[in-house]
């Protein structure tokens, strides 16, 4: 559905309650558009739309060859190269939300 339908052209997907209610963007604002985007193959609009999307996409791939090694028994300890990556990635949408509401 969300390949068919634009965000933009239809008022069914629900809004961000954070920027409604406090006018900030949070880090999630735009990818209801930036996935539709990118089911359509417009990767650079979606990139536009939300950059974060990306490195989200990049750390769940990650995250399942991970996890498929450890299931396959090739790595023991999974805790470091699961939380360091996710640490990281907290740090970026943090990050990434206060950069899009200075700029």
């Amino acid at each position: 559905m969300l390949k068919k339908f634009n965000p933009e052209n239809v008022n069914f997907y629900p809004p961000c309650l954070v920027y409604e209610f406090t006018g900030f963007k949070c880090a999630g604002c735009g990818m209801t558009r930036a996935i539709h985007n990118l089911l359509n193959f417009k990767f650079k609009t979606a990139f536009e739309y939300n950059p974060l999307l990306f490195l989200l996409i990049i750390y769940v791939i990650y995250y399942i060859i991970i996890f498929g090694l450890y299931k396959l028994k090739k790595i023991i300890k999974t805790e470091k190269l699961v939380l360091i990556p996710l640490y990281i990635l907290l740090f970026l949408t943090i990050l990434f939300m206060i950069l899009r509401n200075i700029f």
